[in-house]
């Protein structure tokens, strides 16, 4: 994921409405692009534009949150 930079040269903090490609949310969540592609399935809003895919970044956050169990270990979702 590039970095962004302030005016005064420091890094700039990333936004929820940062666009950001599929190896880069793959990159970020640290699994493959197929896996990214198998979460689009699931759920994960994108956003289509010309030929790419983009995701939001408060939209994979909102992914993420919805996917998180409830400490549990039964695998309830909650």
């Amino acid at each position: 994921m590039s970095m962004r930079i302030n005016q005064d040269g420091r890094p700039q903090e990333p936004g929820e409405d940062d666009l950001l490609k599929k190896p880069d949310v793959a990159q970020w969540l640290g699994v493959s692009v197929g896996a990214v592609d198998s979460y689009r399935k699931k759920g994960l809003r994108a956003i289509k534009l010309g030929g790419r895919v983009l995701f939001r970044r408060k939209d994979v956050t909102t992914f993420l949150e919805s996917r998180a169990e409830d400490g549990t270990g039964d695998g309830n979702q909650g």
